[in-house]
């Protein structure tokens, strides 16, 4: 077998291998999170499975889905 000249093989390596350019970019301001509240209560177990399905489909949590449908609501009232 060939004896392999590694000096020149590590060489060609580092010219191969070019460094990653970065941007940076400053990142967006978010609205710190409003406080919450820990509530329970119970729903009848059809309408949870319900929004349980549907939270699956949308890839969305039940927690959003019941926000949502809570703050609809009250703004439809008002």
């Amino acid at each position: 077998m060939e004896e392999l000249d590694l000096t020149s093989l590590i060489d060609q390596a580092k010219k191969a291998t070019q460094t990653p350019i970065q941007r940076v970019q400053p990142v967006e301001k978010v609205k710190p999170a409003e406080k919450e509240v820990q509530i329970a209560f119970y729903l009848p177990k059809s309408l949870y499975k319900k929004v349980k399905q549907r939270a699956l489909q949308e890839e969305v949590s039940i927690k959003s889905i019941l926000t949502l449908s809570i703050e609809k609501y009250i703004n439809d009232i008002s």
